[in-house]
């Protein structure tokens, strides 16, 4: 076990990351401020009182004060508190092959970061918040939590009211994207949620169920097979391609010259955002 897996109680990363993430970390240990910071915010953390957004403005403060990345120190305070979060799903009697899982996440949005930013950290940090409040899990492929359909649809021939409880999945950059992956992952949540012997309604938001992918994209491709799983309830245009990131790996914006095309989701999307085409987000339903 290395001194970075001894610490924070995740493994996986590589061993620049390590390296870079121990060292950042060590320079705010020499801060009393972090010290005392990290401290408090452990102990908020483990009694159920810590106010995340607070927090997470407070090590971006302290994080300037030592000349450390923003979005380095984001990560790490995480990281920190990923042990007592462990300790959580023991009290709870969860799984620690769905807390590891779950964990994970912290990593991907590191790999993103370091992506698109050249930096070990994260640029989205308020999204872990669910996963230290025990209210998103990753099950299998898909991380899901509870929530409520937006509005009145009808899927699969059944009509269903706004307000219907859902699972609310999400899908993070672990790897390809298979549809038997994802009913693997469906079945997990049922499981896991109480559901099983009654029908669920899963619920996506996600830039990867613009219904214009079909012409972009191949038919086998991950996307369009992820898409061939639900029944959109709703599009919503985006004027700028707040997602092209995750395509490009680089902050990419109009009028969209020099975009990388290494990959056909690349290519194609590069075609599209050039020929002055939209591209939006999707809402769909699937009923298992």
């Amino acid at each position: 076990m290395t001194d970075f897996e001894q610490k924070f109680g995740v493994t996986g990363y590589p061993q620049e990351a390590q390296a870079a993430l121990l060292s950042a970390n060590q320079t705010l240990e020499q801060s009393a401020a972090w010290r005392a910071f990290a401290k408090q915010s452990l102990n908020e953390y483990q009694s159920g009182t810590l106010d995340f957004e607070q927090a997470l403005k407070r090590t971006q403060e302290i994080a300037k004060e030592c000349a450390v990345n923003e979005k380095t120190a984001l990560l790490l305070f995480h990281l920190l508190l990923a042990p007592a979060l462990r300790e959580k799903y023991q009290a709870e009697h969860l799984p620690l092959t769905i807390f590891d899982d779950s964990v994970r996440d912290l990593f991907y949005k590191a790999k993103e970061c370091y992506t698109v930013y050249g930096v070990w950290g994260s640029f989205v940090a308020p999204w872990f918040e669910d996963f230290f409040r025990l209210k998103r899990f990753a099950l299998g492929r898909l991380q899901f939590e509870r929530s409520h359909l937006p509005k009145d649809c009808t899927v699969q021939g059944k009509t269903l009211a706004k307000g219907t409880p859902v699972l609310n999945l999400h899908i993070p950059s672990s790897g390809p994207l298979t549809k038997a992956l994802c009913e693997d992952s469906f079945q997990k949540a049922k499981a896991f949620f109480s559901e099983e012997g009654k029908e669920t309604v899963f619920l996506c938001d996600s830039w990867l169920l613009f219904p214009r992918h079909r012409e972009i994209l191949s038919p086998e491709s991950g996307i369009c097979q992820f898409m061939d799983l639900f029944t959109l309830i709703e599009c919503r245009e985006q004027p700028d391609f707040f997602d092209a990131w995750r395509v490009f790996g680089q902050e990419t914006h109009p009028p969209y010259e020099n975009l990388p095309q290494n990959t056909a989701l690349q290519r194609g999307y590069a075609r599209w955002l050039q020929n002055g085409e939209a591209t939006a987000t999707g809402v769909g339903v699937a009923i298992r």
